[in-house]
């Protein structure tokens, strides 16, 4: 048994309950959920491809014993459920879940910041748990948007390549001056020692595999080439892969899938490298060194946004080359090197108007923190990006740094 982490309400707690053993069927009763799960042991049994009776003697004390626990009130803090942890927000009060999340994740093995401009509505949730060296989890999420910065890079404890699908909703993922956006069933693979930013326009689920960076790239070279290209489900084997990690989920509640844990990581790597395999060998063709240019191109944008100097013209006489050849190597991101140098400027801007830390200083000392040569300028195009002026910003994010207690 594993305590989780979180104090969900009886209401949520019977919801997820209902999600993970019944398929959101709507039935209820002691004798259908054991039901539901004894049917998904032989399910899974066939998918594992192992008697149904060898796993059904195994595990089926355990399981009745599992369904009578979840229908039992949980006790208040604790939910308990084996080989998963919860993180839930769900009886915090409103204007204190943003700081209990934030909270958390900044110590977390792969740390974030979330920002949402609903503190009414904020929500999120949290299941994971490992299988074998591999961590997987479920994100439930309202509308945010999730930054993992420069110093989230320097905090984070072990390099891992995040695998994310989206299976509700839509997202976006920009890194390394490319931006993706997943629909369900989609997916992309993201680099936690480089910077990323996440937005949810509405309510989604993400599932996210975490994995060594040791374990990849025992299965292709250079997987840090690959982060943030789109893999649609409809294309080639990814369906395959956003499947089985989707079934393998519904089945981490279950002690099966631990107990073929080392099996089930090695299926799910194969799985990926199998995915990844075409664009990994259209990426092999001239990439090694481009890869290298724009990963030095982006280390230096990053270390010199307040630099009002810096433009791509800057950045090719850095290089020793042209401006042509440098604005050729960002032709594979979404976005142009000069838009990826705005958007970098306006997001660590805004990151700074909304800290209460730097709320005594100037949006115009901001602004030329970061590069801008006018406030006129910065304005202009902080509004364009935003939707509102620096100084709307900063009132709207300060005030829920006021209102919540602390």
């Amino acid at each position: 048994m594993v305590t989780t982490v979180g104090t969900p309400t009886m209401v949520a707690a019977q919801e997820h309950r209902d999600r993970l053993f019944l398929d959101e069927t709507g039935c209820a009763g002691r004798t259908v959920v054991i039901a539901q799960i004894t049917g998904q042991i032989g399910a899974f049994a066939n998918v594992l491809e192992v008697p149904a009776s060898t796993v059904s003697t195994t595990n089926m004390q355990d399981v009745v014993n599992h369904s009578h626990n979840l229908l039992q009130p949980p006790t208040r803090g604790v939910l308990t459920m084996p080989g998963l942890e919860l993180l839930s927000t769900a009886v915090e009060a409103p204007h204190r879940r943003l700081d209990y999340w934030n909270g958390f994740h900044d110590q977390a093995v792969v740390p974030t910041f979330t920002d949402t401009a609903d503190l009414a509505g904020f929500g999120p949730s949290l299941t994971h748990t490992m299988v074998s060296d591999l961590w997987i989890g479920q994100v439930h999420s309202s509308p945010a948007v999730v930054h993992h910065t420069r110093e989230h890079v320097a905090k984070t404890r072990e390099p891992l390549f995040l695998l994310k699908i989206q299976t509700q909703g839509n997202s976006r993922i920009c890194q390394d001056g490319r931006e993706v956006s997943l629909q369900v069933g989609d997916f992309a693979l993201f680099d936690s020692t480089r910077p990323y930013h996440m937005t949810f326009d509405a309510p989604n689920k993400m599932l996210v595999v975490g994995i060594p960076d040791a374990l990849l790239r025992r299965q292709f070279a250079r997987p840090e080439r690959l982060a943030a290209l789109k893999m649609a489900y409809t294309e080639n084997l990814n369906s395959i892969l956003s499947d089985f990690v989707q079934r393998l989920w519904r089945q981490c509640d279950l002690d099966v899938a631990r107990a073929t844990g080392h099996n089930l990581s090695s299926a799910l790597l194969n799985l990926t490298a199998a995915a990844f395999d075409k664009s990994a060998n259209a990426q092999d063709v001239g990439s090694a060194h481009l890869e290298a240019l724009r990963l030095r191109i982006m280390h230096h944008i990053e270390r010199h946004l307040g630099d009002c100097e810096l433009s791509p013209k800057s950045i090719a006489a850095m290089l020793a080359t042209s401006l042509r050849y440098v604005h050729s190597i960002f032709t594979r991101g979404d976005e142009t090197i000069s838009r990826y140098i705005l958007r970098r400027r306006l997001e660590e801007s805004a990151r700074t108007l909304a800290s209460a830390a730097h709320r005594s200083r100037s949006v115009s000392a901001i602004a030329f923190d970061y590069g801008f040569a006018s406030c006129t300028n910065f304005g202009k195009v902080f509004r364009e990006h935003y939707g509102m002026t620096p100084t709307e910003y900063r009132h709207e994010h300060c005030q829920k740094c006021i209102l919540t207690p602390r």
